[in-house]
């Protein structure tokens, strides 16, 4: 297992390509950018995991996957908006 860190490419609609498997241990911002670290098992094959990013006040219904983390930016990148990461619920 090793700890690895991706950057979330989008607000909305996303995915990354990551292990299977993989357990999402923090979500953060790191230079304005919107990443989460995880913990994968590199044996384990890879497959584009999804991601959806909304802002606060953003719609949420019941095909909306489960909160993993939410990140506020600084005043200078968006006003000090917070954003909320989702993703499927990991399976390891």
């Amino acid at each position: 297992m090793k700890i690895h860190k991706y950057r979330v490419p989008s607000i909305g609609l996303s995915s990354i390509v990551m292990h299977s498997g993989s357990k999402i241990l923090h979500v953060g911002n790191q230079h304005e950018e919107i990443y989460v670290w995880v913990m994968e098992d590199e044996m384990r094959p890879k497959y584009h995991r999804p991601f959806m990013v909304l802002p606060t006040g953003g719609h949420v219904n019941s095909c909306t996957p489960c909160h993993v983390g939410t990140v506020v930016y600084s005043p200078k990148m968006g006003g000090g908006l917070v954003w909320h990461v989702f993703s499927e619920k990991e399976e390891m």
